[in-house]
């Protein structure tokens, strides 16, 4: 993440991952023997919002699924 002062604009703040922290992060993830990369990855803003307004609809029903499986089961995992 960058904070840069930009004449006559004022601040401008970059939250996109250094160059360096999402490479080392992939290789990372990939590296291991259960293979992965962080979701945090794989949507820009605008996706992510998208995303999140897909989940809250009606019809996508995974969400509430997989709430209601975990309260109904979260005694059960130690």
């Amino acid at each position: 993440m960058r904070d840069d002062q930009i004449e006559g604009i004022g601040y401008f703040v970059d939250l996109q991952p250094e160059t360096e922290d999402f490479l080392a992060t992939v290789l990372d993830g990939l590296s291991q023997q259960q293979k992965s990369i962080p979701p945090k990855f794989f949507y820009d803003a605008k996706g992510s919002k998208i995303f999140d307004q897909i989940c809250e609809a009606p019809e996508y029903y995974v969400t509430r699924t997989e709430i209601a499986l975990m309260n109904e089961i979260a005694g059960e995992i130690n």
